[in-house]
C-alpha cells in the first residue's frame, strides 16, 4: 500500500506517537471505490493505521482484535488529503484517532 498514502511527519515518544499523513489522489483503489466519487475504504484505512504503528514501534505490527472501530466521517481523497494520526499504546492494545482539521474520521482500538 506504498502508493496510498505518504507519511509527511511523525513524532514518536514513549508510548504515543503522532503522523502527518497525505492521502494519494492517483491511487488505484480509489478508481474502483468509487468512480467518479473517491471514498477511502475502511480496510486501507485500517492498514494505512497498521503501518504507522509498526513505524511508531519499531516492529511489524499485527492486530489480532478489533474492539472498537468507529468511521466517523468518509474520506475523500480529494478533499480530506491531509490527515492526523494520533497513536496511544499498551503491550497488549493500541488506540488510534484519525482526524482531518480536528475533526475525528476514525476511531480504532485493536488488541495486537
Amino acid at each position: 500500500m506504498t502508493d496510498y498514502y505518504s507519511i509527511e511527519s511523525k513524532e514518536i515518544e514513549f508510548q504515543e506517537a503522532t503522523f502527518r499523513l497525505f492521502l494519494v489522489r492517483d491511487c488505484e483503489v480509489y478508481k474502483g471505490h468509487f468512480p467518479k466519487h473517491a471514498i477511502a475504504p475502511g480496510a486501507c484505512n485500517i492498514e494505512m493505521i497498521r503501518q504507522c504503528a509498526s513505524v511508531a514501534l519499531g516492529k511489524e505490527v499485527r492486530f489480532l482484535h478489533i474492539k472498537q472501530c468507529k468511521f466517523l466521517l468518509p474520506l475523500e481523497p480529494s478533499v480530506h488529503e491531509e490527515l492526523d494520526l494520533c497513536l496511544a499504546w499498551t503491550e497488549t492494545m493500541i488506540n488510534a484517532v484519525m482526524s482531518w482539521k480536528g475533526q475525528v474520521a476514525i476511531k480504532l482500538k485493536v488488541n495486537m
